[in-house]
């Protein structure tokens, strides 16, 4: 149970080892649920249960009404010569010596009233508290039962908190504060029970702010929340804070401070997140904070205050600027967990664009000082490029495309422009540097690359060979790295290779589109038919889509031509073509078209998009039975931010 239940308990088994018969009268019901504690829920037919006083159980008869009923129940227990031990409860009425039907009993046995509660918690209470404290403690009349076993129930710091435990259901003073920071529902209570000097004492012993006698619950909520923001902020940067800081006092003891950072973590919980939002804007405001008040590299967190993140985030920007990758990173990483950053998906995108543009300075770096010391041999600039792990200079390529995808959703105002421009040109001359150096060193290899399958043969030594049916797809300009990306989506649906291929030169569609038909490895050339430039495979010209269709169909009676959407919105009728094919080509071309006929920005979007709708097509087909794929490319793309001249 808990003391005062003890104590009480104790009281009457007293009184029952002495004298067998306690007839107790309790005028104001205070002890009701003492005697439901003492039942513990036990029920019989009869009117007479066992309780439990202490150690000594006892036969239990509650008054209910009726002094007759009381006696023909207890008669038999009392009336031999071995009297069995009884307790008469008796809720609610006032004892009379003189016209007590219970007379005989209470002469018997003994009859007494009940102390007051309050006298008996006093008891209990001065084994922890001064009398002074009792005082303040038990001044309230509306204290029941249970607030006054709680009081006696707590066994933590003698910090006058246990009235407030018991209304916040916490044990920890730290969490009651947070509580009563985030909700006023329990002001009410807290007055009416007069739990207010409590609640002062509280906060004086956990965080050491004392608190004026005459200001309201809503008034200190205030002054305490601002006590415990500006300090939690005040805590967690190095050298001389803001001006604005010095209104504020300071904790004045380590476990002070401990316990400051532990009620705003308490707050910034996801349950509380919305409220803590506003009071911490309420403050910040106060204060006078925001993104010019301290540099975000003297920050070590970034959760008390909206404006630390972007003054984290401002200060990466400038270590991009400046070409110093590797101190942004270190920044960025011990922040990335803010508080605000995950209630703001917009500032996500902000954090995910300057992770980007780190990722892409550093690989810039690392291309440029591979270059410097690379050979003459092109299959060595190959396996560079497309080698495992984050030293795969197709990495640079797709950090840099996943950047412009994910800077064309973001506001201008959210990004840094001298950032991004650094960005964009070490990108811009390390994409040169990789082109023109392999460009020499593949002419003077006689545009050969040994060990690298050439375009021509996917179709002999890849699709020839595998199991059927099978699925051709051919995205047009899906370059290698984000092959790689949609590599690394499909191998949660199965066995999953991936191959770099050597593009037909020049790397054009109709050109690359030939070379991956069947007979391509044979016989493959590139000639200009009445003004148009085409592929010749036998003596198939082959210019563009329609006459490659048909040179398909010849050569693989059957085969199943598709476009993208065909396989995702399919209806009925493309899936009965589908039956009984066993080699399904299945064309892709919203990233060419992307980059030929739309701004930049709108063709980033879209080629992230591919990569997700190929995954899918692949799930829907192997959904009919065609298990096997081929995913292949015509050729590849330069992207830049900013528009080039074809050329």
């Amino acid at each position: 149970m808990h003391p005062l239940h003890d104590y009480i308990a104790g009281l009457i088994a007293d009184k029952i080892k002495d004298r067998h018969i306690v007839v107790m009268y309790d005028p104001s019901k205070e002890l009701v649920p003492f005697f439901e504690e003492v039942l513990d829920g036990a029920s019989s037919e009869s009117d007479v249960r066992i309780g439990k006083f202490g150690s000594r159980e006892a036969k239990l008869v509650v008054f209910d009404g009726s002094f007759l009923k009381v006696r023909f129940a207890v008669e038999p227990l009392t009336a031999g010569e071995r009297v069995d031990d009884v307790v008469i409860y008796l809720p609610g009425e006032e004892r009379n010596e003189k016209t007590s039907l219970l007379l005989e009993l209470e002469k018997a046995g003994v009859g007494y009233t009940s102390q007051a509660l309050k006298k008996m918690a006093r008891h209990v209470l001065q084994k922890r508290f001064t009398d002074v404290a009792i005082d303040e403690m038990l001044k309230s009349d509306a204290l029941t039962y249970a607030d006054l076993s709680r009081l006696a129930t707590d066994t933590g710091p003698a910090d006058g908190a246990a009235m407030l435990k018991g209304m916040f259901g916490e044990t920890d003073t730290r969490a009651l504060i947070a509580s009563w920071l985030i909700d006023n529902k329990r002001d009410d209570e807290i007055e009416k029970k007069g739990a207010v000097p409590e609640l002062r004492r509280t906060v004086a012993a956990r965080i050491g702010l004392e608190l004026a006698e005459d200001a309201d619950l809503s008034k200190l909520r205030k002054i305490v929340a601002r006590y415990v923001l500006a300090n939690d902020f005040r805590l967690h940067f190095d050298g001389e804070g803001p001006a604005g800081l010095k209104t504020v006092q300071a904790p004045t003891s380590k476990d002070h401070e401990a316990a400051v950072q532990n009620i705003a973590s308490r707050l910034r919980e996801s349950r509380n997140a919305a409220v803590y939002e506003t009071a911490a804007d309420e403050v910040q405001a106060q204060l006078g904070l925001d993104e010019a008040s301290i540099a975000g590299d003297r920050l070590r967190s970034a959760d008390t205050f909206r404006f630390e993140e972007r003054a984290v985030v401002g200060k990466c920007f400038q270590f991009i600027t400046t070409e110093r990758p590797y101190d942004a990173r270190s920044l960025m990483g011990s922040h990335i967990q803010s508080f605000w950053v995950e209630r703001d998906p917009p500032r996500r995108a902000v954090w995910e664009a300057c992770r980007l543009m780190i990722e892409i300075g550093e690989l810039a770096k690392q291309v440029k000082d591979t270059i410097a010391k690379a050979n003459g041999k092109p299959e060595q600039w190959v396996a560079r490029y497309t080698a495992v792990g984050p030293g795969g200079w197709f990495r640079l390529d797709q950090a840099q495309r996943q950047l412009e995808m994910l800077v064309s959703g973001i506001d201008e105002s959210d990004l840094d422009e001298a950032a991004l421009g650094k960005t964009r040109a070490l990108y811009d001359d390390a994409a040169r540097r990789m082109s023109e150096g392999f460009i020499k060193v593949f002419e003077k290899a006689g545009w050969t690359v040994p060990g690298v399958i050439h375009q021509t043969r996917i179709w002999a030594e890849v699709i020839a060979s595998q199991p059927k049916p099978l699925a051709v797809i051919v995205v047009d300009a899906m370059r290698y790295e984000i092959g790689a990306e949609l590599a690394e989506r499909l191998h949660r649906l199965g066995e999953v290779k991936l191959t770099p291929s050597l593009a037909c030169l020049p790397s054009i569609t109709p050109v690359g589109m030939a070379a991956l038909l069947p007979g391509a490895a044979a016989s493959f050339s590139v000639v200009e038919k009445n003004g148009k430039l085409g592929a010749l495979i036998d003596s198939s010209f082959l210019p563009d889509l329609p006459a490659r269709q048909k040179y398909l169909q010849a050569r693989v009676p059957g085969a199943v031509d598709l476009t993208l959407n065909d396989v995702l919105a399919w209806k009925n009728q493309t899936k009965k073509k589908l039956e009984d094919a066993k080699v399904v080509l299945v064309r892709s071309t919203e990233i060419d078209a992307a980059g030929e006929n739309t701004e930049n920005r709108y063709a980033r979007s879209i080629m992230g998009g591919v990569v997700d709708d190929v995954a899918r097509c692949l799930q829907k087909l192997a959904s009919i039975g065609i298990e096997n794929a081929v995913i292949t490319a015509d050729h590849g793309h330069l992207f830049f931010a900013s528009e080039r001249e074809e050329s």
